[in-house]
């Protein structure tokens, strides 16, 4: 899987990667990745920072609002704080109540209380076989949503 820093090229027009699927799961990403030390973000985040923080050795837990309720987003989000190279964010329109994601991997599924979600925390937090720079840090990176960017 390629994971080049679009940023960093000649030429970069200073659009986001254009992914395969979304939420994507690896691939070009942006320099900066996303602080994901058990962060919980109100907004959407930039598709090219959480892709980079995979890379880390992250999982991006995301989650359709409209099809997932606020007791329901506050149980997933005591799965991600306090879990070191996790995140969360909403992702509008993906057309599954919850997504899991990490370099090269994907969960999705329609029940929020399903199981599997925690398990396939354990099984790729930091799973060396599958990210291309595991142990990177997680701490430091940027902490700001597309509401934030859009102002």
């Amino acid at each position: 899987m390629q994971q080049d820093h679009v940023d960093a090229a000649a030429g970069w027009d200073g659009e986001n990667p254009v992914y395969e699927m979304t939420p994507p799961a690896g691939g070009h990403h942006l320099s900066a990745w996303q602080t994901c030390t058990g962060s919980v973000y109100p907004a959407p985040i930039v598709d090219g920072n959480a892709v980079h923080s995979m890379e880390h050795g992250a999982v991006w837990l995301t989650y359709d609002p409209e099809l997932v309720d606020q007791a329901q987003i506050d149980a997933l989000g005591l799965l991600i704080q306090g879990r070191d190279y996790s995140l969360m964010s909403p992702y509008p329109g993906q057309g599954v109540a919850v997504s899991l994601q990490s370099w090269g991997n994907r969960y999705q599924t329609d029940d929020p209380a399903d199981a599997t979600i925690e398990a396939y925390l354990d099984a790729y937090v930091l799973n060396e076989r599958f990210n291309p720079e595991a142990m990177a840090t997680c701490s430091g990176g940027v902490s700001t949503t597309v509401d934030d960017l859009q102002g």
